[in-house]
């Protein structure tokens, strides 16, 4: 901008030169052994953490690692570790009251330890058809240790196949990992022993033996097909009702049975001059049941 000689810096005052065409952005940045940072704040390792000022010419003070002395990474952990994550399988038990023949039920889930900042994570896979809430158990966070340690954080000391982590007075029992945790822990000095079995979900066996199917099936058919098939094909047979009490005596009877619906009727035989008149039903046509 172009300022008139005497005049106050106010609006209207001032000029833009039309002669300059670049305008560079001044450089805020330093390079702080291979890490850039603004100019305004201080390089780690110049503040000791009871907040008295280092000499920047002293190195800074050595931070307790798994790797040994002079081979672990030179760079901060949020960049040596970028996108590193640690994966174990686990699973814990959950006591049931209202399913039977199951007093509990095993669910498996993932732990996720992530190496830049310490924070960890535990998701569930989700199975179909469980009837039960599954996905992220626990958020991403620094989960501390149970009692009496409550002071200090989970690390990856803490976490190996074939041991049991308490989170949140939950107990998870850790049966594997995958490669990349494998060979980063033996890398750090911390075997890791075989897989291990996990234990039969009971649930999932009565769920299984419940949904096996008859291996020959019945056909079905439809709700016509035996009328079509039976239409007007009557069986009949020829009985009689004993009713000789005082003043009873032997009734001839007529039973039908209609195959076309299962129904049955009986129809009652008078004999010639036997006195009786009216409807010869004995019984309405109906399904008669046992």
């Amino acid at each position: 901008m172009i300022r008139i000689p005497g005049m106050p810096l106010l609006p209207g005052t001032t000029f833009r030169d039309i002669t300059k065409t670049k305008y560079p952005k001044p450089q805020s940045l330093m390079n702080y052994k291979g890490i850039s940072m603004l100019n305004d704040r201080k390089p780690p390792g110049l503040v000791d953490p009871s907040g008295m000022i280092v000499d920047p010419n002293c190195p800074p003070a050595q931070i307790p690692s798994v790797y040994p002395p002079k081979v672990g990474p030179k760079l901060p952990p949020w960049l040596a570790y970028d996108k590193q994550v640690l994966c174990f399988n686990a699973y814990f038990k959950e006591t049931l009251q209202e399913v039977y023949h199951a007093p509990y039920q095993v669910r498996k889930v993932k732990i996720f330890y992530y190496l830049e900042d310490g924070t960890m994570q535990i998701v569930e896979p989700k199975v179909l058809n469980s009837g039960i809430p599954q996905g992220c158990m626990v958020h991403r966070q620094r989960i501390p240790k149970p009692p009496p340690c409550q002071t200090e954080f989970i690390s990856i000391l803490d976490l190996n196949v074939n041991t049991t982590v308490q989170i949140f007075d939950r107990v998870y029992h850790i049966t594997s990992c995958d490669k990349f945790t494998r060979h980063f822990l033996n890398k750090s000095g911390i075997p890791v022993p075989d897989p291990v079995d996990e234990p039969v979900d009971p649930t999932t066996e009565i769920r299984k033996r419940s949904a096996i199917k008859v291996t020959n099936p019945v056909p079905k058919k439809h709700s016509f097909a035996q009328f079509l098939e039976y239409d007007r094909m009557v069986l009949k047979f020829q009985g009689y009702w004993d009713d000789r009490s005082e003043f009873g005596d032997v009734r001839k009877l007529e039973i039908c049975y209609y195959l076309s619906d299962d129904t049955i009727d009986i129809k009652e035989h008078f004999p010639r001059n036997s006195g009786r008149e009216g409807p010869t039903t004995f019984l309405k046509r109906c399904k008669l049941p046992r």
